[in-house]
């Protein structure tokens, strides 16, 4: 596994981060799974999904 980081920089606005948080909220693990190629495939989705939402969350994003 490579463990090397990538900074992404994305500009939204208010209602598209909203409904992106919305979006990753609501994304399942069973959902990677649907898509993925194998379980650590979903995995590493998953893990992607959980770091967009912790990072709207930081900008004040964060739906209930």
């Amino acid at each position: 596994m490579n463990n090397e980081k990538v900074t992404v920089t994305l500009e939204l606005n208010k209602d598209e981060a909203r409904a992106l948080a919305q979006f990753v909220k609501r994304t399942s693990h069973s959902d990677c799974e649907d898509k993925a190629t194998s379980q650590n495939e979903a995995y590493l989705m998953m893990d992607g999904v959980n770091a967009v939402m912790k990072s709207l969350a930081e900008e004040g994003i964060s739906p209930r």
